[in-house]
């Protein structure tokens, strides 16, 4: 599928009721996966903080879960892992519009898995055993 038709079908997100900061969301998503760069998309610096501690630990693989994921890219701390690195995991993300976002972000990652939940601290284990997180 082109950028073109991918831009097309976020447009017809829009045309469905969704909100107008949604699709701008969506359009920079296109636009950040189509040039494919490597940048801090964290809230706070959070990415470059975890990037620093995972290199000086040598961690070369991994699992990664990511609660409350939003779109997957903006804000995301995990972003990095899963693209740069190869990583496995969960992202995880309630809102309906966000969700879309996340799956049409993460479609070429086949070994990081998606839940729409809402994640509370009873279901948290559940929610990571049932996605087979932390078994080998």
């Amino acid at each position: 599928m082109s950028i073109a038709e991918k831009i097309a079908g976020l447009k017809e997100l829009f045309a469905l009721g969704t909100k107008l900061s949604d699709l701008k969301s969506g359009l920079r998503l296109v636009r950040h996966r189509a040039t494919g760069k490597v940048g801090d998309h964290s809230y706070a610096g959070e990415m470059e903080k975890l990037r620093s501690v995972v290199d000086r630990l040598g961690f070369k693989s991994g699992t990664a879960v990511d609660i409350a994921a939003a779109d997957g890219v903006n804000q995301s701390c995990t972003l990095w892992l899963y693209r740069d690195r190869g990583w496995d995991g969960l992202a995880v993300e309630c809102g309906e519009v966000n969700f879309s976002l996340l799956a049409y972000a993460y479609e070429g990652f086949s070994d990081v898995r998606l839940a729409r939940c809402k994640v509370t601290p009873p279901t948290v284990v559940a929610l990571l055993q049932g996605n087979y997180i932390g078994q080998e």
